[in-house]
């Protein structure tokens, strides 16, 4: 068993049922987000993406056993974005979408998209633009 884990019982749906939880390094883990979202930015637009950048998901909790700050504007992202029909729009990008696929979701500053990035169909991570 791995030192940084502890059993929980996590709601799945259709009820609870018995998984783990790892601590991860939030630093190293936002750090490597990060350069992803740079990447994909000089892919998807041909130049740098030179904005300080705010990493979120939905599915981390705290120490505290609850979700993010980010987390919350993040559910509150995916509710406009259906409202207003974004999804249809701007579709999901990527060669093997069961293992990753992404969008940038464009806003009122052509340089401050949003990203979303889907990891094996279900892990979100989301990526703002620090103003």
């Amino acid at each position: 068993m791995r030192e940084n884990s502890i059993g929980i019982f996590a709601d799945s749906g259709d009820g609870l049922e018995a998984t783990r939880m790892i601590k991860i390094d939030r630093d190293r883990f936002d750090a490597e987000i990060t350069k992803m979202a740079y990447a994909l930015f000089y892919h998807s637009y041909g130049k740098q993406w030179g904005k300080e950048l705010f990493i979120g998901t939905n599915s981390m909790l705290c120490e505290d056993g609850k979700i993010e700050e980010l987390g919350e504007l993040i559910n509150e992202t995916k509710e406009v974005i259906s409202a207003c029909g974004i999804e249809n729009s701007c579709p999901l990008k990527g060669s093997n979408p069961e293992v990753f696929k992404y969008r940038f979701i464009e806003t009122e500053n052509p340089d401050e998209p949003i990203l979303q990035m889907i990891f094996y169909e279900g892990f979100e991570v989301w990526v703002f633009v620090k103003k």
